[in-house]
């Protein structure tokens, strides 16, 4: 009798436990991002020759020439709206771990606090649009469940496949420096305005009722884009934006 009880209860407890299905979800994000400017000038002639007369000879020794880097980095508060859609599945005699597979879109502004650039090409570019975008794969774990299994608390692990794209407010600029660098001899460009990302993710979800939940999430983009890139005889430029981690939360709808 004793084993019979026990074997209902643990019926009733796994029947209780989250169920897999199809969800929805949608909120705020928050990322901060990171645009690094940079320009070498190669054997940059530092234009103060060296007078060795009290030496006793009246030559003047020619400047000393070393390369030239400037480097500017420039942060802003990227503020937007985060969305996903997919399916989840529970497994194992208590249903505690699942996994899920999804696809997501994000979109974020930014107003960049340039500070003191000394490069020319990107100044008054503060103006700076994200698209986020691509598959999801999470492994999750809950670690409470309610009796009737509507009331849950749990983590989630895993990482994205996608891309990134960037639109600023200095491309056109940046796009009349490439075609005047091509028409040039010994110059080159190259310009990237998306570009493939893998952020890993991690964070807290929980359900409050049979299709209603929220979640907490942290991204953390894998990869750097090279925005622009120059190269030239007389000077190479570099620009580089990335959103160095990035806090969503969403509302969630279970199906």
């Amino acid at each position: 009798m004793k084993k019979v009880f026990l074997g209902i209860a643990l019926a009733f407890s796994v029947s209780m436990a989250e169920k897999s299905g199809a969800f929805l979800g949608g909120g705020f994000q928050y990322s901060n991002l990171e645009n690094q400017n940079t320009t070498r000038t190669p054997d940059a002639n530092n234009n103060t020759p060296i007078n060795t007369s009290m030496f006793g000879n009246n030559q003047v020794a020619p400047a000393s020439q070393a390369p030239s880097v400037i480097n500017t980095n420039n942060y802003g508060q990227m503020y937007g709206v985060d969305a996903m859609a997919g399916y989840k599945w529970f497994f194992g005699k208590t249903k505690r771990f699942g996994f899920r597979s999804y696809g997501y879109y994000s979109y974020n502004h930014a107003n960049l606090s340039f500070v003191g650039s000394q490069l020319g090409i990107m100044e008054g570019a503060s103006q700076v649009n994200n698209f986020t975008y691509g598959v999801g794969f999470d492994a999750l774990y809950n670690f409470y469940e309610s009796k009737e299994g509507y009331n849950t608390a749990g983590l989630f692990l895993g990482f994205g496949l996608g891309g990134d794209s960037f639109i600023v407010q200095g491309e056109s600029y940046l796009k009349s420096q490439m075609q005047n660098c091509n028409n040039t001899a010994g110059c080159s460009t190259s310009m990237n305005t998306s570009y493939f990302q893998m952020p890993v993710e991690f964070g807290f979800r929980s359900n409050f009722s049979k299709h209603s939940g929220i979640e907490v999430g942290l991204k953390l983009p894998l990869f750097t884009n090279q925005f622009y890139k120059e190269r030239g005889v007389d000077e190479s430029v570099d620009v580089f934006y990335k959103r160095n981690f990035s806090i969503y939360f969403n509302y969630m709808i279970n199906f």
